[in-house]
């Protein structure tokens, strides 16, 4: 990618977004030139989205981009002795991504570039426009859909006012990467002399259908790419709103992509007179045999011939559920139960130690210390379920106000034996005082009894 951005594209969808300009692809080449490290890497500054291990998208900022040779991508000659590239695997891409800004980071790392993982938002740096360009257009796949959207300048008022500015059109492109689509002009764009427009993937952007046939794909490749996997991706991770009103045609025909073979090899009848599917597993105007192919060949393992129907998808949702709710709901009550016998080990265990603290019975302590050497703590139910653990703790905490109780009595009765010992300290201090002055008077009276010995020597 970093070359084919040199010159410029030959097949594209027409939009000035995707195109470079004479200027850009000689400030491109200079910057190859003058920036690129000894290991590849080009210095870019791109704002991208970044997904992480839960799904989430957080905005990001590419710092450079380079390309490495998969692991796949080496094949063993015949003897074994020898390893060439596969010629149809490609260069994979890398971004060096931080979030959100270099200014502020507060992660750093490599990012595989693939739609699943990162999407390119804005090039902020014009010397890498064309790079920017050739990415996305290396991401475009074509479909085949109705959709509508919202124009940006109704966006933000009353929905129902909102719903007569929404414009329908066709889609022709899908911009994986950008996570746009490219659909036909409308006549109020081509009064304006656009040649197509791109609307990004977001709620403003409803699917009503997905169609078989793509006359681009077909004239292009003679391969039928409608895009159903992509279609079906997009709504079943709420992307974009749909609209499960399909539009007529009378006939509605499943794609060859969605047609499960059965036991003998052909493919699986159809019912007759049956209710208009939804669009996500109707596609109307697809051939009667063949099969599914898909026109991208830098993400193959997103065939839609994988992608199960939405009634299989949403059967399979609610298996789950129903399985984890039994579940659930076992494990719970072994939790409970297991609640009140450590509700009632512990009683007996605080029972036991006030009378051994308290009472003094030597046996008693004995008793509980052998009972902790058996609770070996294969029962825990913090294992089972950690609703359990706050419970648990709630009965505990009613357990030491119970015990507080006691231990009350007991700190009132060492409270008036410390005021006894602060009484018996003070009678203690007025004893040494008179001590003292007892003291005082005794060397007194012999100061006294010497003085009148030294008188009567003389």
């Amino acid at each position: 990618m970093i070359k084919a951005a040199l010159e410029p594209p030959t097949n594209t969808p027409p939009h000035p977004s995707l195109t470079p300009s004479s200027s850009h692809l000689a400030s491109y080449s200079s910057h190859i030139s003058t920036s690129m490290t000894p290991e590849g890497h080009v210095p870019v500054e791109w704002i991208v989205d970044v997904c992480d291990e839960s799904g989430g998208w957080f905005i990001g900022t590419a710092l450079s981009y380079y390309e490495s040779q998969p692991a796949s991508a080496t094949t063993s000659s015949p003897n074994g002795n020898e390893s060439s590239p596969s010629k149809s695997s490609g260069m994979v891409g890398h971004l060096d991504v931080v979030v959100p800004d270099a200014q502020n980071p507060q992660w750093r790392g490599e990012v595989k570039l693939h739609f699943k993982t990162v999407r390119l938002l804005e090039c902020c740096d014009q010397n890498t426009q064309p790079l920017f360009m050739e990415l996305c257009r290396s991401s475009i796949v074509p479909v085949d859909w109705e959709v509508e959207w919202a124009p940006p300048a109704t966006m933000g008022g009353d929905e129902e006012d909102d719903e007569a500015y929404f414009v329908e059109g066709e889609a022709s492109w899908l911009v994986r990467l950008m996570n746009a689509i490219i659909c036909n002009p409308t006549p109020e764009d081509e009064e304006e002399g656009q040649e197509c427009v791109v609307v990004p993937c977001d709620p403003n952007l409803r699917l009503l259908r997905c169609n078989a046939g793509n006359s681009h794909a077909l004239a292009s490749t003679g391969k039928n790419c409608s895009g159903v996997g992509d279609f079906e991706r997009l709504v079943m991770e709420g992307v974009v709103d749909w609209s499960g009103e399909a539009p007529a045609p009378e006939v509605y025909r499943k794609s060859p992509a969605r047609r499960r073979s059965n036991s003998n090899g052909g493919a699986a009848p159809q019912q007759q007179g049956s209710a208009p599917p939804p669009p996500l597993e109707a596609v109307s105007g697809s051939p009667t045999s063949g099969n599914y192919e898909s026109d991208s060949n830098q993400y193959p393992e997103e065939d839609d011939a994988f992608s199960p129907p939405l009634s299989q998808l949403r059967e399979s949702h609610l298996t789950a559920l129903t399985n984890l709710y039994l579940d659930m709901r076992e494990c719970m009550g072994h939790a409970l139960q297991e609640r009140e016998r450590r509700v009632q080990q512990r009683k007996e265990m605080i029972g036991t130690l006030v009378e051994y603290v308290f009472g003094g019975e030597l046996g008693r302590g004995v008793e509980l210390m052998e009972a902790l050497e058996d609770d070996d703590g294969s029962h825990d139910p913090t294992k089972e379920s950690m609703v359990t653990v706050s419970q648990i703790s709630k009965a505990l905490n009613s357990l030491r106000q119970e015990a507080d109780v006691i231990f009350t009595d007991k700190q009132v009765r060492i409270e008036g034996v410390k005021n006894e010992i602060k009484r018996m300290r003070g009678r203690l201090r007025d004893l040494k005082a008179k001590e003292e002055d007892l003291l005082e008077d005794l060397e007194a009276e012999d100061d006294d009894d010497d003085d009148d010995d030294d008188s009567r020597e003389m």
